[in-house]
């Protein structure tokens, strides 16, 4: 487990524990999934069902994968919970592309 670096002011700084950075598909025609932060101390794997903002709304989403690293640090936002529900399964997930879309719809 990553140990938290301290400020000058004894505090957790703003990078101070190593952060995972998820990728997740949202049930919208988008071209690729979108990335967030995963916060200290929840668990989801790749399959699992997340809750996640998504402008004023909360939406339901599926880990694809770790994210890239495409997007800069300030504007990720957290992931707000998982389901309970079993993710899916690894094969869904290693089918890639070709039924990203069958899996929007499910979520829909």
């Amino acid at each position: 487990m990553p140990t938290p670096c301290t400020s000058s002011s004894g505090r957790p700084g703003p990078e101070s524990v190593a952060e995972r950075r998820l990728s997740v598909l949202l049930p919208l025609p988008l071209s690729e999934a979108y990335d967030y932060r995963l916060p200290a101390g929840l668990d989801a794997p790749p399959g699992a069902f997340v809750r996640v903002p998504l402008g004023r709304r909360e939406v339901l989403g599926v880990v694809w994968g770790e994210a890239g690293g495409r997007i800069a640090r300030e504007k990720l936002k957290d992931v707000r919970g998982r389901v309970d529900a079993p993710p899916l399964g690894a094969t869904a997930i290693s089918r890639g592309d070709d039924h990203r879309y069958d899996l929007i719809a499910v979520l829909h």
